[in-house]
Protein backbone atom coordinates (compact mmCIF):
# COMPACT_ATOMS: atom_id res chain seq x y z
CA UNK A 1 0.00 0.00 0.00
CA UNK A 2 1.67 3.34 -1.41
CA UNK A 3 1.87 6.17 1.60
CA UNK A 4 -0.80 8.42 -0.50
CA UNK A 5 -3.50 5.46 0.39
CA UNK A 6 -2.69 5.19 4.04
CA UNK A 7 -3.01 9.10 4.29
CA UNK A 8 -6.38 8.77 1.81
CA UNK A 9 -7.64 6.09 4.24
CA UNK A 10 -6.75 7.19 7.67
CA UNK A 11 -8.35 11.25 6.88
CA UNK A 12 -11.90 9.61 5.41
CA UNK A 13 -12.05 7.93 8.60
CA UNK A 14 -10.93 10.79 10.63
CA UNK A 15 -12.82 14.43 12.45
CA UNK A 16 -10.77 16.25 9.86
CA UNK A 17 -12.09 14.48 6.87
CA UNK A 18 -14.43 17.70 6.01
CA UNK A 19 -11.17 20.20 6.46
CA UNK A 20 -8.43 18.59 4.27
CA UNK A 21 -7.84 16.39 1.90
CA UNK A 22 -5.40 13.50 1.58
CA UNK A 23 -3.99 15.18 -2.33
CA UNK A 24 -2.70 18.22 0.12
CA UNK A 25 -0.30 15.93 1.84
CA UNK A 26 3.07 15.83 1.16
CA UNK A 27 3.88 12.10 1.31
CA UNK A 28 7.38 12.50 0.55
CA UNK A 29 9.41 10.45 3.75
CA UNK A 30 13.04 10.94 3.87
CA UNK A 31 14.86 7.68 3.68
CA UNK A 32 17.17 8.43 6.97
CA UNK A 33 13.66 9.22 8.95
CA UNK A 34 14.02 6.96 12.00
CA UNK A 35 10.32 6.94 12.86
CA UNK A 36 9.46 5.77 9.74
CA UNK A 37 9.60 1.83 10.39
CA UNK A 38 8.90 -0.48 6.99
CA UNK A 39 5.75 -2.54 7.95
CA UNK A 40 4.69 0.57 10.46
CA UNK A 41 4.31 3.07 8.05
CA UNK A 42 0.26 3.90 8.41
CA UNK A 43 1.54 4.51 12.53
CA UNK A 44 3.67 7.41 11.28
CA UNK A 45 1.24 8.91 9.11
CA UNK A 46 -1.33 8.17 11.66
CA UNK A 47 0.67 10.11 14.55
CA UNK A 48 1.28 13.08 12.33
CA UNK A 49 -2.88 13.54 11.80
CA UNK A 50 -3.73 12.89 15.30
CA UNK A 51 -1.28 16.09 16.17
CA UNK A 52 -3.53 17.98 13.64
CA UNK A 53 -6.46 16.42 15.27
CA UNK A 54 -5.17 17.77 18.53
CA UNK A 55 -3.81 21.06 17.66
CA UNK A 56 -7.58 21.71 15.82
CA UNK A 57 -9.06 21.03 19.13
CA UNK A 58 -6.74 23.17 20.51
CA UNK A 59 -7.68 25.99 17.91
CA UNK A 60 -11.34 25.61 18.27
CA UNK A 61 -10.97 25.50 22.09
CA UNK A 62 -9.44 28.77 21.86
CA UNK A 63 -12.00 31.02 19.81
CA UNK A 64 -10.03 30.55 16.63
CA UNK A 65 -10.01 29.49 13.25
CA UNK A 66 -7.49 28.01 10.80
CA UNK A 67 -8.00 31.01 8.71
CA UNK A 68 -6.76 33.35 10.97
CA UNK A 69 -3.33 31.44 11.78
CA UNK A 70 -0.70 33.37 9.88
CA UNK A 71 2.50 31.33 11.20
CA UNK A 72 3.78 28.63 12.65
CA UNK A 73 6.10 26.87 13.90
CA UNK A 74 7.26 23.22 14.52
CA UNK A 75 9.78 22.64 17.24
CA UNK A 76 11.30 19.89 17.24
CA UNK A 77 10.25 19.42 13.27
CA UNK A 78 12.04 16.14 12.46
CA UNK A 79 11.97 14.82 8.81
CA UNK A 80 8.19 16.16 9.30
CA UNK A 81 5.75 14.12 10.52
CA UNK A 82 3.70 16.55 11.78
CA UNK A 83 4.44 19.49 9.89
CA UNK A 84 3.33 17.80 6.49
CA UNK A 85 0.13 17.52 7.78
CA UNK A 86 0.08 21.36 9.51
CA UNK A 87 0.21 22.77 6.47
CA UNK A 88 -2.99 20.96 4.60
CA UNK A 89 -5.15 22.78 7.49
CA UNK A 90 -3.55 26.35 7.75
CA UNK A 91 -3.14 27.64 4.25
CA UNK A 92 -2.98 31.61 5.31
CA UNK A 93 0.45 30.24 6.98
CA UNK A 94 4.01 30.73 6.62
CA UNK A 95 6.10 27.52 8.26
CA UNK A 96 8.85 27.78 10.14
CA UNK A 97 10.90 24.04 11.46
CA UNK A 98 13.91 24.51 14.51
CA UNK A 99 15.75 21.64 15.31
CA UNK A 100 19.14 20.46 16.45
CA UNK A 101 20.64 18.58 13.38
CA UNK A 102 21.26 20.61 9.84
CA UNK A 103 19.71 17.39 8.07
CA UNK A 104 16.29 17.76 9.29
CA UNK A 105 16.17 21.39 8.37
CA UNK A 106 17.57 20.84 4.93
CA UNK A 107 14.82 18.55 4.67
CA UNK A 108 11.32 20.37 5.97
CA UNK A 109 13.33 23.57 3.61
CA UNK A 110 12.71 21.57 0.31
CA UNK A 111 9.93 19.60 0.92
CA UNK A 112 7.58 21.41 3.07
CA UNK A 113 9.02 25.06 2.10
CA UNK A 114 9.81 25.92 5.60
CA UNK A 115 11.86 28.74 6.71
CA UNK A 116 14.43 26.82 8.82
CA UNK A 117 15.98 27.41 12.28
CA UNK A 118 18.79 25.85 14.03
CA UNK A 119 18.35 25.23 17.34
CA UNK A 120 21.05 25.29 20.35
CA UNK A 121 20.81 23.25 23.36
CA UNK A 122 20.44 25.87 25.55
CA UNK A 123 17.04 26.57 24.20
CA UNK A 124 17.02 30.10 25.08
CA UNK A 125 20.72 31.28 22.72
CA UNK A 126 18.37 29.84 19.44
CA UNK A 127 18.34 32.36 17.02
CA UNK A 128 14.50 32.82 16.38
CA UNK A 129 14.08 36.42 15.54
CA UNK A 130 10.14 36.27 15.14
CA UNK A 131 6.87 35.30 16.88
CA UNK A 132 4.28 33.00 15.95
CA UNK A 133 0.67 32.37 15.87
CA UNK A 134 1.08 28.52 16.70
CA UNK A 135 3.93 26.34 18.03
CA UNK A 136 3.44 22.77 18.05
CA UNK A 137 6.29 20.95 20.26
CA UNK A 138 5.72 16.72 20.09
CA UNK A 139 7.67 14.69 22.23
CA UNK A 140 10.65 17.37 23.21
CA UNK A 141 9.09 17.97 26.77
CA UNK A 142 8.94 14.28 27.36
CA UNK A 143 13.03 13.88 27.36
CA UNK A 144 14.10 17.14 29.39
CA UNK A 145 15.07 17.72 32.95
CA UNK A 146 12.74 20.02 35.32
CA UNK A 147 14.83 23.05 34.85
CA UNK A 148 15.54 22.69 30.90
CA UNK A 149 11.77 22.11 31.48
CA UNK A 150 10.86 25.98 32.52
CA UNK A 151 13.58 27.01 30.27
CA UNK A 152 12.05 25.57 26.85
CA UNK A 153 8.47 26.77 27.95
CA UNK A 154 9.52 30.40 28.12
CA UNK A 155 11.59 30.66 25.86
CA UNK A 156 8.05 29.39 23.59
CA UNK A 157 5.98 31.36 25.03
CA UNK A 158 8.15 34.41 24.87
CA UNK A 159 8.12 33.75 21.25
CA UNK A 160 4.11 33.43 20.83
CA UNK A 161 2.33 36.51 19.05
CA UNK A 162 -1.08 38.07 21.09
CA UNK A 163 -3.54 35.06 21.69
CA UNK A 164 -0.88 32.88 20.04
CA UNK A 165 -1.55 29.44 20.62
CA UNK A 166 1.75 26.66 22.25
CA UNK A 167 0.48 23.05 22.06
CA UNK A 168 3.00 20.53 23.80
CA UNK A 169 2.93 16.77 24.62
CA UNK A 170 4.25 15.04 27.67
CA UNK A 171 4.93 11.63 29.41
CA UNK A 172 1.48 12.46 31.92
CA UNK A 173 -0.14 9.94 34.92
CA UNK A 174 -0.70 7.46 32.92
CA UNK A 175 2.43 7.05 31.95
CA UNK A 176 3.63 6.11 35.14
CA UNK A 177 5.58 2.89 35.51
CA UNK A 178 5.49 2.62 31.74
CA UNK A 179 8.60 5.38 31.07
CA UNK A 180 11.81 2.91 30.79
CA UNK A 181 10.14 -0.12 31.63
CA UNK A 182 12.16 -2.78 32.44
CA UNK A 183 15.24 -0.47 33.41
CA UNK A 184 16.87 0.72 35.70
CA UNK A 185 16.13 4.68 34.66
CA UNK A 186 12.64 3.79 35.32
CA UNK A 187 13.01 3.00 39.19
CA UNK A 188 14.79 7.00 39.43
CA UNK A 189 11.79 8.39 37.09
CA UNK A 190 9.09 6.71 39.23
CA UNK A 191 10.95 7.74 42.45
CA UNK A 192 10.82 11.42 41.24
CA UNK A 193 7.68 11.29 40.09
CA UNK A 194 6.35 10.19 43.34
CA UNK A 195 8.69 12.46 45.59
CA UNK A 196 8.09 15.66 43.43
CA UNK A 197 5.50 15.23 40.62
CA UNK A 198 8.52 15.53 38.13
CA UNK A 199 10.36 12.01 37.59
CA UNK A 200 13.58 12.47 35.13
CA UNK A 201 16.93 10.52 34.66
CA UNK A 202 19.47 11.50 31.82
CA UNK A 203 20.21 9.43 28.86
CA UNK A 204 23.11 7.54 28.93
CA UNK A 205 26.40 9.34 28.09
CA UNK A 206 24.52 13.08 27.96
CA UNK A 207 23.23 14.78 30.51
CA UNK A 208 21.19 17.28 28.04
CA UNK A 209 18.43 15.06 27.19
CA UNK A 210 16.83 11.72 29.18
CA UNK A 211 13.14 10.71 29.47
CA UNK A 212 10.53 12.74 32.03
CA UNK A 213 7.35 11.85 33.66
CA UNK A 214 5.15 14.68 35.09
CA UNK A 215 2.02 15.04 37.00
CA UNK A 216 -1.22 17.19 36.10
CA UNK A 217 -0.79 18.53 39.58
CA UNK A 218 3.01 19.73 38.80
CA UNK A 219 2.28 20.93 35.40
CA UNK A 220 -0.59 22.94 36.69
CA UNK A 221 1.13 24.60 38.94
CA UNK A 222 4.05 25.81 36.89
CA UNK A 223 1.38 26.91 34.63
CA UNK A 224 -0.81 28.89 37.16
CA UNK A 225 2.28 30.73 37.88
CA UNK A 226 3.11 31.68 34.24
CA UNK A 227 0.59 34.76 34.19
CA UNK A 228 0.66 35.07 30.86
CA UNK A 229 -0.68 31.67 29.70
CA UNK A 230 -4.07 29.92 30.28
CA UNK A 231 -4.75 26.42 29.67
CA UNK A 232 -7.34 26.07 26.52
CA UNK A 233 -7.10 22.02 26.24
CA UNK A 234 -5.59 19.21 28.03
CA UNK A 235 -5.66 15.81 26.67
CA UNK A 236 -4.55 12.95 28.87
CA UNK A 237 -3.07 10.13 25.98
CA UNK A 238 -4.57 12.41 23.45
CA UNK A 239 -1.18 11.80 20.86
CA UNK A 240 -1.45 8.34 19.82
CA UNK A 241 -2.93 7.37 22.42
CA UNK A 242 0.34 7.79 24.76
CA UNK A 243 1.03 11.13 25.42
CA UNK A 244 -1.02 14.27 27.27
CA UNK A 245 -1.50 17.45 24.76
CA UNK A 246 -1.43 20.49 26.73
CA UNK A 247 -2.61 23.56 24.99
CA UNK A 248 -1.94 27.33 26.44
CA UNK A 249 -2.90 30.82 25.05
CA UNK A 250 -1.74 34.00 25.88
CA UNK A 251 -4.25 35.59 28.04
CA UNK A 252 -5.81 38.76 26.72
CA UNK A 253 -5.65 41.68 28.79
CA UNK A 254 -8.25 42.00 31.64
CA UNK A 255 -9.83 45.51 31.38
CA UNK A 256 -11.85 46.91 34.29
CA UNK A 257 -14.46 50.00 33.67
CA UNK A 258 -14.42 52.12 37.02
Amino acid sequence: MSNQTIVEALISDSVLKNKICATQINTTVSAYDEMYVQGAEKHYFQTGLSALINISAALQLSGRTPEEIKSVLDFPCGYGRVLRFTKALFKNATFSACGLEQRYLDFCAEHFNADTFLSEHKFSQTNILRKFDLIWVGSLFTHLSSVRFKELYKFLTAHLNDNGLLVFTVHGRNCYGKVQKGSKRKLIIDFGYTLTGYGYCHQHGTKKFGDSLISPAWLHHFIEQETSGKIVMWSEQGWGDWQDVIAVTNKSPVSYLL
